[in-house]
């Protein structure tokens, strides 16, 4: 399958970032596009930030402040993930054995299941995370929620545990419902990520789960990053946002898919007027 130019330049970044600086001539090298399509993409992760070209060297500049690109996430289509949250928490019984991932969308789902667990709705449960933002905020003393952290090696732009020490923790536990996210999918490509600690851990996981479930809000369909998770059809349950694309909703139903549907802002938007 033809890379598409994001992904190409995915990866043409994540070499870049090796090293501080790099000779254009042994990117040119080692390409395996053409010389012009390698400036090109140069010149757009240039565009982006990520780089800076001069006199023949390629620059690798600094990443932005981790915390702020944490918030930034956070802040993204919030108000769809706290929709995909709302419907995901219907599927969690009290008792239950939960892993949560580190993704922004899973933090949504765990302040549902704090509002819940306040109110008696949802107790007894255990949720285990690689997220420190999780970890603080299901671990008030007043919750009747047990909550464990994988351990592992901080990642302070993602604000969570991994390697191979999370990894090495989960294989003595088994979940009875996992739910993670990713930065996009489709029905060719599945659940695709850009981190290949992300992939490590979900890959850990998701075979220790009795049940998986996928929340992605609908701004990422038909968006295939680089690393693969797996196929949609593998887990349980898709949850997202129902102004999904009429015709990829159709398509993945028609292959398997379990699809469920959450309300959209859209939605709300429609109403107010």
């Amino acid at each position: 399958m033809r890379r598409t130019p994001a992904i190409r330049r995915q990866k043409l970044l994540a070499f870049l970032k090796q090293n501080a600086r790099h000779q254009i001539k042994d990117l040119v090298a080692r390409a395996d596009t053409s010389e012009a399509t390698l400036h090109r993409d140069l010149d757009v992760l240039q565009h982006e930030g990520h780089v800076r070209k001069s006199y023949g060297c390629v620059e690798v500049l600094g990443a932005p402040p981790v915390f702020l690109e944490y918030q930034k996430r956070l802040g993204q289509q919030a108000d769809r993930k706290r929709h995909l949250a709302a419907k995901a928490i219907e599927f969690i019984q009290p008792g239950d054995h939960l892993f949560l991932d580190a993704s922004s969308t899973c933090y949504y789902l765990a302040e549902a299941l704090v509002r819940s667990a306040s109110s008696a709705g949802l107790h007894g449960a255990t949720v285990v995370t690689n997220s420190v933002h999780l970890l603080s905020l299901c671990s008030r003393a007043d919750l009747p929620l047990k909550v464990i952290g994988t351990g592992g090696q901080f990642d302070p732009a993602l604000n969570a545990f991994f390697g191979e020490l999370a990894a090495d923790s989960l294989p003595r536990m088994r979940f009875g419902k996992a739910f993670v996210s990713g930065a996009g999918f489709s029905l060719t490509a599945g659940l695709t990520t850009t981190s290949d600690h992300i992939l490590g851990l979900l890959k850990a996981v998701l075979p220790l789960s009795s049940e998986t479930y996928c929340l992605i809000d609908s701004s990422k369909c038909g968006r295939d990053c680089l690393l693969r998770v797996g196929d949609l059809q593998a887990f349980d349950r898709a949850i997202t946002n129902n102004d999904i694309d009429p015709a990829a909703c159709d398509a993945m139903r028609e292959a398997g898919v379990n699809l469920v549907l959450a309300d959209a802002v859209v939605q709300e938007q429609k109403a107010a007027l």
